[in-house]
């Protein structure tokens, strides 16, 4: 018996068996081509459209996560050198206590952090470190050590909330080619049932819409 594409296909997979199947009905003619455009034309129109917005906003997304990347290297940048300036300064590496307050465990907890979490933690480390005492670094410098990593926070989130909007945009519109793919081959099915009840054979249906049988499955070797 022939299948209609698997739910399991890939997005391509599903339209070009939708676009496939307009091909052969409208090369029929009559009721099969009018059944054909009415099951499956305005999903498909709907996919056209959406796959070039899809396209463009995701050609967006990729020019806003490569400004994303480039802000984020010079964020991290700072954050590393001035911690390790003053851990340095501090004469106990990554075990001094006194600026474990402001950083625990030095920068990597903060550059490795989520991107859209790491303004925050730049600042919140700037603030913490500009009220610490610490017995061998003035306060002078770890005040100035605050201020260049607040400072370094600030375009970091600038790019981050610029670009926030056109990378979600991007995620939308590859979900909605999703949903328009299921929904086409829903209107696939519902169309092979309509020709079936229309006393057409699974074979006839299927020299119109493209068969897609199962992958056969691989036989396991015997045990010896």
């Amino acid at each position: 018996m022939g299948q209609v594409v698997s739910s399991d296909s890939g997005r391509d997979t599903i339209v070009a068996d939708v676009k496939a199947t307009l091909v052969s009905a409208t090369a029929r003619g009559g009721a099969l081509k009018a059944d054909a455009e009415a099951g499956l034309g305005d999903t498909l129109a709907l996919w056209e459209v959406a796959e070039g917005e899809a396209k463009a906003e995701s050609a967006a997304a990729a020019a806003a996560r490569a400004e994303r990347a480039v802000a984020n290297d010079v964020a991290d940048a700072v954050v590393v050198e001035v911690l390790d300036e003053l851990f340095e300064a501090g004469g106990r590496k990554r075990n001094d206590p006194f600026l474990a307050i402001a950083a625990p465990g030095g920068a990597s907890p903060i550059v490795n952090a989520g991107l859209e979490t790491q303004p925050t933690r730049m600042r919140l480390a700037a603030k913490v470190l500009g009220k610490v005492k610490h017995p061998r670094i003035p306060k002078e410098t770890l005040v100035a050590a605050a201020e260049r990593i607040a400072a370094a926070a600030k375009p970091l989130a600038k790019v981050i909330a610029e670009t926030s909007e056109v990378i979600l945009a991007a995620d939308v519109s590859d979900q909605t080619l999703t949903a328009l793919a299921k929904l086409m081959r829903a209107d696939l099915m519902a169309l092979k049932r309509k020709w079936i009840g229309q006393q057409m054979s699974e074979s006839e249906v299927h020299q119109i819409i493209p068969d897609r049988p199962d992958a056969p499955t691989k036989k396991k070797d015997a045990e010896t």
